[in-house]
């Protein structure tokens, strides 16, 4: 039985097309310069062929997706030196038109700035007619803030909900040297 099986197999395999021969050395070499980007995805057919090269297309930016200035929507724009956290933070800061207003401090979430508070803040200040000041700030590792010292601090990358927190008190406590002025409102989100 072994030997009938055998001899179909081989019957099959006659009549299968012929594979192409390997390919030598020197080609081997010729195709390890190759990318992979160049072989086909399997994800469906090729894109249509622009009838513009690619150097001369030019898209026309999406105004919507400019960055924002803090010009609009802040008074200040500072950098406040808080040597606690070694920490030069970026402030964006309308403050209250009256004495005893309220400052809402914000905080962003992950990846973003302090001006993700921008709108909202120009929003504010003006429903409240200046009762209510805005101060947002750029977190570590965020937007504009950077280390004092110009050497790598080693909690730069670490942003550990405490020291994030130590950040915000030391940051407050920089701006607001009289208690009796310090902030009464915190606005924070996750980003999540």
């Amino acid at each position: 039985m072994a030997d009938l099986y055998r001899s179909a197999l081989q019957a099959r395999f006659a009549k299968a097309p012929q594979l192409p021969p390997l390919p030598a050395e020197d080609e081997e070499e010729d195709e390890a310069g190759d990318s992979i980007g160049s072989l086909p995805t399997g994800m469906g057919p090729p894109a249509a062929p622009s009838r513009t090269p690619r150097a001369v297309r030019k898209h026309t930016p999406n105004p919507a997706f400019t960055p924002i200035s803090a010009s609009g929507y802040f008074e200040q724009a500072i950098q406040v030196s808080v040597p606690q956290s070694d920490l030069d933070v970026r402030v964006y800061y309308t403050p209250p038109k009256f004495e005893d207003g309220t400052v809402i401090v914000c905080h962003h979430g992950a990846g973003y700035s302090g001006l993700t508070f921008a709108c909202m803040a120009k929003e504010i200040t003006d429903m409240s007619k200046g009762e209510c000041g805005v101060l947002s700030y750029d977190a570590r590792g965020h937007g504009k803030t950077k280390h004092i010292r110009s050497e790598e601090s080693s909690t730069e990358e670490n942003l550990d909900i405490d020291i994030l927190t130590s950040d915000l008190v030391n940051l407050v406590q920089a701006v607001f040297t009289d208690p009796q002025a310090a902030p009464s409102l915190l606005v924070s989100y996750s980003g999540r």
